[in-house]
């Protein structure tokens, strides 16, 4: 008899099989250890952790404690057994980013393009950020705050106004002024992990490109900013 009791038990068992299985950790260790780990080294939200915590004792009620014969006798409520199995896809499944934010027609810039060229893109699709290629090949991010940059050491210059190339007005770049490559098998998770704390590197970035493979020869396929964290992170929600 399929009950949602015996429901719960099977999911929460396809839980912890599946983590043990990617962290190679034997099947009498502590589960709230190897959850811990496992969310840390996935970058999973730690709300994860506290309803595995709360599922992990619901689950010693049931199977320790109420059991007689083949069945469970203590039941959870349907939204319960709803609940553990939309976690256990996020675990076993996570959402790729490029699956949670809307297509993009990305724009592209190459270094030896005037200035003029991006401002028109800046204006037309409203982008602050537009990756930059010399040659076929990823060279840089040129962002807003690079251009005001540059704009206003022409200005204090004095001098008249001149339409500069794009490798010109990268000079202007700061150290924030950078975007990592990555592969569209980035997780949404992964994606607000990277933007929050930087690139594995050390350091800060503004923005995340994606491409077929992170190869900085591959065209872009999606740019990711800070605004795309609210969809990131709906994405990740289970209750």
């Amino acid at each position: 008899m399929d009950t949602l009791g015996s429901q719960f038990l099977g999911i929460f068992a396809d839980i912890e099989q599946s983590m043990r299985l990617v962290l190679g950790r034997r099947q009498n260790g502590r589960f709230m250890d190897m959850a811990r780990d496992y969310i840390q080294v996935h970058n999973l939200p730690l709300s994860y952790l506290s309803s595995l915590q709360t599922f992990a004792s619901l689950r010693n009620a049931i199977d320790h404690n109420s059991h007689r014969g083949a069945y469970p006798i203590a039941e959870p409520i349907p939204e319960i057994v709803d609940e553990i199995r939309r976690l256990r896809d996020l675990i076993k499944c996570p959402p790729e980013a490029v699956s949670v934010l809307e297509e993009m027609n990305v724009c592209t810039i190459q270094m030896s393009e005037s200035i003029s060229y991006a401002l028109e893109y800046v204006r037309k699709y409203d982008f602050s950020q537009l990756p930059v290629y010399n040659s076929g090949q990823y060279a840089g991010i040129l962002t807003t705050n690079t251009i005001s940059r540059w704009l206003a050491q022409q200005i204090a210059g004095g001098g008249e106004h001149r339409d500069a190339s794009i490798r010109e007005v990268m000079d202007f770049r700061e150290l924030s002024d950078r975007a990592l490559l990555v592969d569209r098998k980035l997780t949404a998770a992964d994606a607000i992990n990277q933007l929050a704390h930087g690139s594995p590197e050390g350091g800060p970035v503004n923005a995340l490109i994606i491409t077929a493979t992170g190869s900085p020869t591959d065209p872009p396929i999606r740019v990711v900013v800070i605004y795309d964290l609210p969809l990131l992170s709906a994405a990740l929600k289970f209750d």
